[in-house]
């Protein structure tokens, strides 16, 4: 939000993508690592929940632009929309940050498609590990190679967070990472990519991404190994309106550029813009469809509950739960 806001505040806001992909990677991976789930049936569930979980509000977003913000040029937006609609959009036009961000949907839907049979592929080699780093690195160089398939150019970052569950599952997480030393460099290097230009072109700005991705990472084998003893329930709270955050604040954006031709010059405006009209859409859009996946697509021959998957609703949500355990951490501290 304060990439796209202000990005003189953040100018490496795009790391939020990155952070969410490593986050999104552990949880999936989590889920279908449960007993019996990696079968036609129960992965056949899993894609019902997760496009009830993303393509409701996703499809808002484009009826928003079609019908409103994007209206001085509708035809050459409803062009766009089959390729937005099936997530085959090559994103090669410019519109606004509201359409710009939704590439990454794009990116994240073909990794649920995709990702169960690489875990099935892989698991059965008998060294999944080893299996995903192989594929780390392909996606790596294909990113350097300007791969025109932007799903494989960050699958790296999805692997990445599957990597540290697999270590979870077989009781094999790094021993090194879950120290005060770790976690503050990964803090630290997060805040470095915060402050590295998107558009820099040299190997800060280019593998910022990855950066980001890997102390991620290490920021969940610390959290994994220790937990925090207390919670804040208003950021589990905004985790859970993230994803309709992260859809609505670009248009926020591009209304206030349209009509004032400048960026929000009151951020705490911006942000409760923001937040509130995310809640609205939570209630309305969201969280009906999430209740009638989880109706209608129960999977079958469960007898394992994944560490923390239950407690997180989507990505972001984790990710409010790792926050505010660190906030409660440091109130213990001091």
């Amino acid at each position: 939000m304060l990439g796209h806001a202000s990005p003189s505040t953040a100018p490496g806001g795009a790391i939020g993508v990155s952070v969410f992909f490593v986050i999104s990677g552990y949880l999936i991976c989590s889920i279908l690592l449960r007993e019996g789930m990696l079968t036609i049936p129960n992965v056949v569930r899993f894609w019902g929940r997760r496009v009830a979980r993303i393509y409701p509000m996703y499809v808002a977003q484009i009826a928003i632009l079609w019908l409103w913000l994007y209206r001085d040029n509708v035809d050459n937006f409803a062009s766009q929309i089959p390729g937005l609609l099936t997530f085959t959009s090559d994103f090669a036009v410019w519109f606004g940050y509201s359409y710009g961000v939704l590439w990454s949907l794009a990116v994240e839907f073909w990794f649920y498609i995709t990702f169960p049979a690489v875990l099935f592929i892989a698991r059965k080699t008998g060294y999944p590990v080893l299996c995903f780093l192989i594929l780390v690195v392909a996606s790596i160089a294909a990113r350097l190679a300007h791969s025109e398939s932007l799903t494989f150019a960050y699958y790296h970052q999805f692997l990445v967070g599957s990597i540290v569950a697999l270590w979870a599952a077989d009781q094999k997480l790094p021993k090194f990472v879950a120290n005060d030393v770790a976690f503050n460099t990964a803090v630290a290097v997060l805040v470095i990519c915060l402050a590295i230009p998107i558009t820099a072109r040299n190997l800060g700005g280019y593998f910022q991404g990855t950066y980001a991705a890997f102390a991620t990472a290490v920021l969940i084998c610390y959290w994994l190994q220790r937990p925090a003893r207390a919670s804040l329930p208003i950021m589990q709270g905004i985790g859970a309106i993230s994803y309709s955050a992260y859809l609505l604040h670009p248009i926020v954006v591009d209304y206030i550029w349209q009509t004032k031709r400048h960026l929000p010059d009151h951020l705490p405006t911006f942000v409760a813009i923001t937040l509130g009209t995310s809640l609205m859409t939570y209630f309305i859009i969201e969280r009906p469809f999430i209740a009638l996946a989880h109706r209608c697509t129960r999977f079958s021959n469960r007898r394992e509950k994944p560490m923390i998957v239950e407690s997180a609703k989507s990505p972001v949500a984790f990710a409010a739960t790792l926050s505010s355990d660190a906030v409660a951490r440091s109130q213990s501290v001091t």
